[in-house]
């Protein structure tokens, strides 16, 4: 009966691909704004009363928003999938290159899908659907999913505060507690922390308040923590499995009390969406992990030598300093073209007495970008690339950024390339071998890559270049990569992963 009635589901939901939304009342947050920039773009509206599934061989070259109980997707989907009133499941073999996104329920991996742009859920609220037989259209109406205020002001991630942890070889095992706080219909989100670091034996406490007025929101976030300047190379989840797995951290780290305030207002045009944001930045930072070893590093299953989990972590300038932020979010999806760009600009202050920043005058700019399209059928093409520019005086240690290794430029050895000026650029051309299609991984595929990058202190040193060739499938596969310059090789196992 289940089969019978997710086949009908599905059925219905197909009949009405070419159905559009009306976003009668769009609500508080981030839902609302997600449904308008999906909606100005190109998408397709499936609906159905029953559980919805995104079958494998599928492909849709565009958004996909679905109107559904619950879910699944196992089909590829060059854009975003959008589920609006229920829970979605990433199956095996499934491939979003976009978001994947649940309003009124929750966003869940699997190991054997691929999410590009990562997962959203929006679990306090969701959108009452009218649909209107005349036009076939969807109006969707804000609805709170707190029945009782009174007795939704606090709750608990998974019962007991617990949230999702992560793993590195300064901290050890990092486990954040603590309830989150809803006040004012979902427009005032606090989030108070407890974060114990096993190698550290630290409790360090944190807080972040969020208030939401429609395309305004403001966020002060206020800790004791261990930062990095290396996240862009990989996500927290895959970042941890390979420091557990192989010692391979592919971040160097430093201890701060931040304070940290900001603004933004969110714009959308079409499929383009820009969120700008102006604030500031206070922290005291020290050095952490210089010395790991045998006896003084956390564990790991393989690379257990000085080139993997006994690597040391480069010390840091201790001491003040205080910033100006500003900078933005921003993308353009069309079709199934996708892309996204971001920058952060920091003005370092100079009023401080006894800090960093009164023997170090800097503006320092980091931008991020992506982008994806087809080529030919299904071949596609992407890019990604990271730079950081820095002008003025040359800022300290706890403001560089580092490349090489796995991750970035394999030839190197692990972070080998370091400093205030920075540049990286990755591009994959993939050829999906779609003749052959396999239970949970999806059809093989031969990823052509160029990689390009170099980082210094003040002056970018000359460009290491790899060249070569992945063979596998989506999220895993055996990779070759040369340096044409010098002739050193790397042979490794590739994974691809969501940030």
């Amino acid at each position: 009966m289940r089969a019978i009635a997710g086949l009908l589901g599905l059925l219905l939901a197909a009949g009405s691909a070419s159905a559009q939304i009306v976003l009668r009342d769009a609500g508080p947050g981030e839902p609302g704004r997600i449904i308008e920039a999906a909606n100005a773009g190109p998408h397709v509206v499936l609906y159905s009363q029953e559980p919805v599934s995104l079958q494998r061989d599928t492909v849709y070259n565009e958004t996909v928003i679905v109107l559904a109980p619950r879910v699944t997707v196992a089909s590829t989907v060059r854009g975003d999938v959008i589920v609006i009133g229920g829970d979605l499941f990433m199956h095996p073999g499934g491939d979003v290159q976009g978001r994947a996104i649940a309003i009124g329920g929750g966003a869940y991996n699997s190991t054997l899908a691929s999410v590009r742009g990562g997962r959203l859920s929006f679990r306090d609220a969701t959108y009452d659907v009218d649909p209107d037989a005349g036009t076939g259209a969807y109006r969707l109406s804000y609805r709170s999913l707190r029945v009782d205020p009174d007795q939704s002001i606090l709750t608990w991630p998974l019962r007991v505060g617990l949230r999702i942890p992560s793993y590195n070889r300064v901290d050890g095992l990092v486990l954040p507690f603590g309830p989150i706080v809803t006040l004012g219909e979902g427009r005032f989100i606090i989030n108070p922390t407890i974060t114990y670091r096993s190698h550290l034996g630290n409790l360090d406490p944190g807080i972040d308040v969020q208030a939401d007025f429609g395309r305004l929101e403001l966020e002060i976030d206020a800790r004791r923590s261990t930062f990095t300047n290396d996240r862009w190379i990989r996500g927290d989840l895959l970042n941890s499995l390979t420091t557990l797995a192989f010692g391979t951290d592919t971040r160097n780290y430093f201890r701060a009390d931040r304070v940290e305030a900001k603004g933004s207002v969110d714009f959308a045009f079409g499929g383009f969406t820009v969120a700008p944001f102006i604030g500031g930045l206070f922290e005291n930072a020290w050095s952490t992990g210089g010395s790991l070893g045998p006896d003084a590093s956390v564990f790991s299953i393989f690379g257990r030598d000085d080139e993997g989990i006994y690597r040391p972590n480069p010390g840091i300038r201790p001491g003040h300093i205080a910033s100006l932020l500003t900078g933005f979010e921003g993308g353009w999806n069309s079709g199934d073209f996708t892309s996204s760009l971001s920058a952060r600009v920091e003005y370092a202050l100079t009023a401080l007495a006894s800090s960093v920043a009164d023997e170090f005058k800097f503006t320092q700019t980091t931008l991020n970008g992506r982008a994806a399209f087809p080529t030919f059928g299904s071949q596609r093409l992407e890019l990604k690339s990271h730079a950081v520019i820095t002008v003025g005086d040359t800022p300290p240690p706890q403001r560089y950024a580092y490349i090489g290794g796995s991750g970035t430029i394999p030839t190197l050895d692990l972070l080998e390339m370091g400093g205030d000026q920075l540049f990286f650029f990755d591009a994959a051309y993939i050829i999906p071998v779609e003749r052959f299609t396999f239970k949970f991984v999806g059809s093989p595929q031969l990823r052509l890559r160029f990689i390009t990058g170099s980082a210094g202190i003040s002056e970018l040193p000359d460009f290491v270049q790899n060249v070569g060739v992945r063979v596998g499938f989506p999220l895993i596969g055996v990779e070759y990569l040369v340096d044409p310059a010098s002739g050193d090789s790397k042979i490794s196992i590739g994974f691809s992963l969501g940030q």
